[in-house]
């Protein structure tokens, strides 16, 4: 299997562009109306800028691991290089190109909008060693008590950096952090592992954050929000403030639904759990209150709005509060695997949760083998899970090798859900059913899949089945909106599709997505790998590809139903060429824009 590597073009800056196979048309900008000003140009030459979350990830051969730089992406360009139609040097990201294309900027995505590296030492935290609470490093004895103590003593304390020792900890509880500024570090990747033995039930997790948000008083907005804008209006702003976490949601209504041409889908008897509810779409910080001459109030948004917010849903923004804020976990090989029979009793066992938090991070995370489960399998059945969440940096992980790849939202490495801003980044995802997922109702976007590896995805939907059939990375439910499969590899797929009644009628997936700079294996041909299916809502974008079964043309009939309401046909170019696009990371390039190259 190739490992995942840095892709990019070598030595000379790039020749002017000219139209590719399937390029299409040139299009020529035009300045969006509905944002706010236009944007200063930037100088798209400069090398792209990477905040790097820590060192290289070195993983042995044990496990099917390997060896992969996580690194900078190359720094000059070659003579073959060749621009995105949509993305030219002078690009800004309130720039649109005619039949409404356009390219949202990806770049907010991660820990503190990805302004700052994910922290790699803790001198601020007291130190909370799990053996001083009666931790026991050799395995034999339970130490989840142990463990759950030093963390509530970490908790009472304000925070803490709750340290592990060299070892192995054998926990047969799940753990919960409920307070801020906890952080949980093995002594190194390589000699720190907790393996958990306890048959969980459906939707638990071995290591849950879990923070408790409350929302404030409904503001409804006086005009529509302009997607790609950073302001929306409302009539009286005397509960709210400059810093105020806020949700920007509306209703699903009956002409939201008839909209998107989800009728026959998102409907009650489908289950589909969002009828004529109010659900937050954006979760975003206030950044200024402007009075306006009509007696109004302008609040300024961090983050743009990635999709209209229309009074006609009754569009309205809520404060927030209640995040865990600068929590993280990192350094750990950690192992969830039981009893085969058990594995298979519960759907949707995750290893990681991180519920309600705001700048996280899981860095340098490892599944292994457990002393308790089959020698083949590291978890019960899924990952990690990211859920009403924003601003979380997911680093330098390898998970893989689920025991329940059935239906039921199981085997899903790395899954996301109902969040905004979220950077998964090079990561590897190998012998899960979905290993890159985002799932369940509406209010994902913004979410960036950087430097990612999946492999080996698989649909098993028997204890005593060894083999099944290729399942994809993908979009699952209900209109995922603007987000980023980025300069990563799949020799499964990737999918973003109607999915029509799976899934309580999940209906169309995504929209507003792209694929840039996604690959295949070459050498893996078997059925259904090396595949990247788009139907989207409204526009999506495949932008360069190399080694994959590249699906966007709608069928006349399409007996899985997978593009239908799709139309139009998502915009792709530089297909099978993907080896010469240039930057070959958009949400890198984005981010210098943005915040300029601080090196």
């Amino acid at each position: 299997m190739p490992l995942m590597g840095v892709w990019g073009c070598p030595s000379e800056p790039p020749t002017p562009f000219e139209p590719q196979v399937d390029a299409g048309e040139v299009f020529q900008p035009t300045q969006d109306a509905g944002a706010l000003s236009p944007t200063p140009k930037h100088d798209a030459g400069s090398p792209p800028f990477v905040t790097d979350a820590g060192p290289s990830l070195s993983l042995s051969d044990e496990d099917g691991g390997g060896v992969w730089d996580a690194g900078l992406s190359s720094d000059n360009l070659c003579e073959s290089c060749v621009r995105s139609v949509l993305y030219p040097e002078d690009w800004a990201p309130d720039t649109t190109y005619e039949g409404g294309l356009f390219l949202h900027d990806f770049s907010y995505a991660g820990y503190h909008q990805s302004e700052k590296d994910v922290p790699q030492n803790h001198e601020t935290l007291d130190v909370f060693d799990v053996t001083d609470h009666g931790a026991d490093n050799t395995g034999a004895n339970d130490s989840s008590l142990a463990i759950q103590q030093a963390i509530d003593a970490a908790s009472s304390n304000g925070g803490g950096l709750i340290f592990f020792p060299s070892g192995e900890y054998r926990c047969e509880n799940n753990l919960l952090i409920t307070h801020s500024n906890i952080v949980l570090r093995g002594h190194s990747l390589q000699d720190t592992k907790l393996f958990f033995t306890r048959s969980n039930n459906s939707s638990d997790a071995s290591i849950r954050f879990r923070g408790t948000l409350t929302e404030g008083n409904d503001h409804l907005l006086l005009i529509n929000g302009e997607n790609r804008s950073h302001e929306v209006f409302i009539a009286d702003a005397s509960e709210l403030q400059v810093g105020d976490d806020i949700l920007v949601g509306w209703s699903i209504t009956t002409p939201f639904i008839q909209e998107h041409g989800m009728t026959e889908f998102w409907n009650s008897n489908n289950n589909f759990p969002s009828v004529d509810l109010w659900r937050p779409f954006f979760r975003r910080v206030i950044t200024s209150i402007d009075e306006t001459p009509e007696n109004t109030f302008r609040i300024g948004l961090d983050v743009p709005l990635r999709y209209p917010a229309k009074i006609r849903d009754a569009a309205s923004l809520r404060k927030v509060s209640g995040h865990l804020l600068e929590v993280g976990i990192e350094n750990l090989k950690l192992s969830n695997a039981i009893d085969t029979n058990a594995a298979w009793a519960a759907d949707r066992v995750h290893l990681i949760e991180m519920h309600q938090v705001k700048n996280a991070w899981i860095n340098h995370i490892k599944s292994t083998t457990s002393p308790e489960g089959p020698s083949s399998f590291h978890l019960q059945s899924s990952g990690i899970l990211v859920k009403q969440s924003k601003n979380v940096t997911v680093a330098h992980s390898d998970l893989m090798k689920a025991q329940n790849r059935g239906a039921g939202g199981n085997g899903y490495l790395y899954e996301v859900m109902q969040s905004n801003e979220i950077l998964f980044r090079d990561s590897r995802g190998i012998a899960g059913r979905h290993n890159f997922i985002q799932n369940w109702d509406f209010g994902t976007s913004g979410v960036v899949f950087l430097r990612t590896e999946s492999a080996e995805g698989q649909t098993i939907n028997s204890a005593t089945l060894g083999v099944g059939t290729t399942a994809y990375s993908e979009f699952h439910h209900a209109l995922a909106m603007a987000n980023l499969i980025d300069d990563s590899f799949a020799s499964d797929g990737w999918a973003a599709v109607n999915r029509r009644f799976y899934s309580s009628g999940a209906g169309t997936c995504a929209t507003q997505t792209v694929f840039w700079n996604l690959r295949g294996d070459p050498g893996e041909s078997g059925f259904g790998s090396n595949a990247l299916l788009s139907f989207q809502h409204g526009m999506g974008y495949v932008i360069g590809t190399q080694h994959l079964d590249v699906q966007v043309s709608i069928p006349v009939v399409d007996i899985t139903g997978r593009s239908s309401l799709s139309a139009p046909e998502d915009h792709s170019e530089l297909i099978d060429e993907g080896e010469n696009l240039y930057p070959p990371s958009l949400f890198e390039d984005q981010l210098t824009r943005r915040i300029g190259n601080t090196d």
